[in-house]
């Protein structure tokens, strides 16, 4: 049963009047009156003589209403076929079509409402539901079974509590009124007990005094201690009920004190309210926030959640959870011992009619991470609501009207037999969530899930029990971390195990490099020192140390980096370091403290006054010098064949010189964006390394770096037009030899090969 609205007035009943006209009137008094049951009748007979778009779809409502599923689709097809179709009749069509499986049928109409009505969430929703309700499918997760407490009645809303079931029936009450409830033609709802675990209860009995009143009675919810209960009713006052002004019982929310078998003393919660409903309350496991469902003014729309905070001996002003709620309706709210919330909804998307939805509790107050659908066995095509969990952590009870059960609401268990996993992206410094991070889920190294976070960076996956598990997460502007891993092997099935994964900001901060001689320890000042990333593409302009041997490179945090330095009289030496988990303690240059690399040179034995008598370098020369040129055509990076006998000739230097490390420097010309040219350079640079390397040459020894065209060596840069002579000049390699007493000059080819652009700009 739906259960929103189904506390409705009593209606007289009546036959159809003697014309047409007068029965037709008589059922839309029903319909309007919430009578649907009685409704029915009428409208079936009144149809049977004449066709009526507004009676078709106002009797396709009622079979809605009363949970006649099958017949409401069948009824919604006429009517929209019959012309003059209001939105709202689209909008139930495909809900039913849904319900029963129609799913081409149900996208039809999702579109036809949604021409009307474009910005309703709830049905776009639904319509991306329909269109893949595969990602629903049945997992093997959850085993679901029907209980013996069922009858062909209605039972719903079930509570574990006290070793066993409440839950709501109407099954051959004593204490209804007189006349049936006219929304469903049955009798009024009772809070019932049934004592047992799992699958086996003991046969149900009623709950006396105030958990069996004059009308509906259903979905309670106990205090720790058990002493006080919360649960559903019809707005009474003393004994009468209290109506709204349209003349119907809304719902509200009562409060008992527990005395045995007995419910005493019932007390209205103070924020109840003869205008609207406020049904199904849930405490958390301590009993200091209660939610429940409310179709109170100011909502989303529907029956949305609501949560109340206890101060003392009462509850606070509600405050609508927004984030769980949508244009549909959210009902049913109920809490674990861990605190995640359930719920059941029609406007997130799912299966059809009402589905059973999992969020979790963030540390801010009244906050949730985006509902989870639980799919199938759990939720079905039809009405699945009301979770409560037993003893057991992996057994839960809850409703649904799915054909299979034993009447209209049957309660049914399920065993989870698998693993929560929830998850957080968070900024390494600040601890914030991340949005839009990207996760992969990994076991054995085969993926078993991909997800990208919202705004609460959170990420979710089902896991197994006794099982390793890595993870793989990126964001913009942050490294990558693949280093979290998470081991299932003591966590039971149903509880939730839970991860962070922290990123570094690919933020800009200082570094410091500081060059010692090995042996003495001291500042060696006037070395050169380059840094470059072993990440990404970024270069960094050479530098010399100061008198104490420092030089500060303003680098990205979250890489990694190769730091070579070099100097008169030492064999160069090169050290790796990382930005991806310390950058917390990194300051921007000319700051104090920050992180210091130091990088400490062997004396080159063969160097010869090399270094004055307190132990420092003598800078009688530049320690880099450029090798001869390497030149490249056109938009091209392949290496050419009058570029290979100079290119012999490093390689020969590189094996006399094992120690030597290179700097594979290459350029443009001005033609194209400075991004290209960049891009360019580099794979000019990469292709000689490559040649290098195919040749022997270890590759740590060479570091390929594209300069674009930030380095002509004449005035040919954007906008001035030059010869072809010219901008051949500029498309180049360099070698810069870091260390070492090198003496090889740069020498220019007056004979080299020119090639053209066909096409330029001047």
């Amino acid at each position: 049963m739906f259960f929103i609205n189904a506390f409705s007035q009593e209606v007289e009943g009546g036959i159809v009047g003697e014309t047409w006209i007068a029965g037709k009137k008589k059922a839309e008094q029903y319909y309007d009156k919430l009578a649907y049951h009685d409704a029915i009748s009428l409208y079936e007979r009144l149809l049977k003589k004449k066709e009526d778009p507004k009676a078709q779809a106002q009797l396709a409502d009622c079979y809605r209403l009363t949970g006649d599923f099958q017949k409401a689709a069948t009824a919604y097809n006429k009517a929209v076929t019959q012309g003059n179709t209001e939105p709202q009749t689209y909008l139930h069509q495909a809900e039913m079509l849904q319900i029963t499986k129609d799913y081409k049928g149900a996208e039809e109409a999702y579109k036809k409402y949604l021409q009307t009505n474009p910005n309703n969430e709830q049905a776009a929703n639904q319509l991306a539901a329909v269109q893949n309700p595969l990602q629903f499918s049945k997992s093997n997760r959850y085993n679901i079974t029907n209980l013996s407490v069922n009858t062909k009645y209605y039972d719903f809303a079930p509570t574990y509590f006290n070793d066993g079931l409440y839950f709501s029936s109407n099954r051959e009450s004593k204490k209804a009124p007189k006349k049936e409830h006219t929304w469903l033609g049955t009798t009024y709802f009772d809070i019932y007990y049934a004592k047992g675990e799992k699958t086996d209860f003991e046969k149900a009995s009623n709950i006396k005094k105030d958990g069996a009143s004059k009308y509906h009675d259903a979905a309670a919810t106990f205090t720790q201690d058990g002493k006080t209960v919360f649960f559903t009713r019809n707005n009474i006052i003393g004994k009468k009920v209290q109506k709204s002004s349209d003349q119907i019982v809304k719902q509200g929310i009562y409060e008992s004190v527990v005395d045995g078998k007995k419910w005493k003393e019932a007390k209205a919660f103070k924020f109840n309210n003869p205008e609207y409903d406020v049904a199904h309350p849930s405490l958390s496991t301590d009993g200091n926030t209660l939610y429940f469902s409310s179709n109170k003014p100011g909502g989303k729309g529907g029956m949305d959640l609501y949560a109340s905070q206890k101060n003392g001996s009462e509850f606070s002003e509600p405050v609508n959870l927004t984030a769980l709620n949508t244009e549909g309706d959210e009902l049913f709210p109920s809490v674990d011992k861990d605190g995640n919330l359930y719920f059941a909804s029609n406007g997130f998307g799912g299966l059809g009619g009402l589905d059973i939805f999992r969020t979790t509790k963030t540390a801010n107050a009244n906050s949730f991470t985006t509902p989870i659908n639980v799919g199938a066995p759990v939720n079905s095509s039809y009405d699945d609501f009301g979770v409560t969990f037993s003893k057991e952590p992996n057994i839960a009870y809850f409703t649904s009207n799915r054909t299979e059960g034993k009447g209209n609401d049957d309660i049914w268990t399920f065993t989870d037999n698998g693993i929560f996993l929830e998850g957080i992206v968070v900024d390494a410094l600040t601890q914030q969530p991340i949005n839009n991070s990207t996760t992969e889920m990994l076991q054995s190294s085969v993926s078993k899930g991909k997800s990208t976070t919202k705004e609460d960076g959170i990420f979710k996956y089902d896991v197994d029990p006794n099982k390793k598990y890595s993870f793989k997460a990126s964001a913009e502007n942050y490294a990558d971390n693949n280093d979290v891993t998470v081991d299932t092997k003591d966590v039971k099935p149903g509880e939730t195990v839970k991860v962070k994964i922290p990123l570094t900001p690919k933020k800009p901060a200082g570094y410091i490099v500081q060059v010692l001689d090995k042996v003495s320890k001291k500042q060696v000042k006037n070395a050169t020192v380059d840094v470059a990333s072993q990440t990404d593409i970024n270069t960094y302009k050479q530098q010399i140390t100061d008198t104490a041997g420092k030089v500060c490179y303003t680098i990205l945090c979250g890489n990694d980096y190769l730091s070579t330095a070099g100097a008169q009289g030492y064999l160069p030496a090169s050290q790796s370091f990382s930005t991806k988990n310390n950058c917390h303690k990194l300051v921007d240059c000319g700051k104090d403290g920050g992180e210091t690399l130091v990088i400490e040179l062997d004396r080159d034995p063969n160097a010869k006054g090399a270094f004055d008598e307190n132990g420092n370098p003598i800078n009688d020369a530049d320690l880099s010098k450029e090798l001869k040129d390497i030149y490249y055509d056109f938009d091209k990076w392949n290496v050419r064949l009058e570029s290979e006998p100079e290119l012999r000739r490093v390689m020969q230097f590189m094996m006399d010189n094992p120690d030597a490390i290179a700097e594979i420097g290459s350029f443009t010309d001005a033609r194209a964006t400075d991004e290209y040219n960049i891009q360019l350079s580099q794979k000019r640079a990469q292709s000689v390394v490559d040649w290098l390397t195919q040749r022997g040459i270890a590759k740590g020894r060479l570091r390929p770096v594209g300069y674009g065209e930030t380095k002509p060596r004449n005035t040919c840069v954007d906008g001035v037009q030059c010869s072809e002579y010219e901008h051949q000049r500029n498309r180049r390699t360099e070698f810069r030899i870091i260390g070492g007493k090198i003496d090889i000059k740069s020498l220019e080819r007056m004979d080299m090969h020119v090639d053209p652009c066909k096409v330029c700009p001047f």
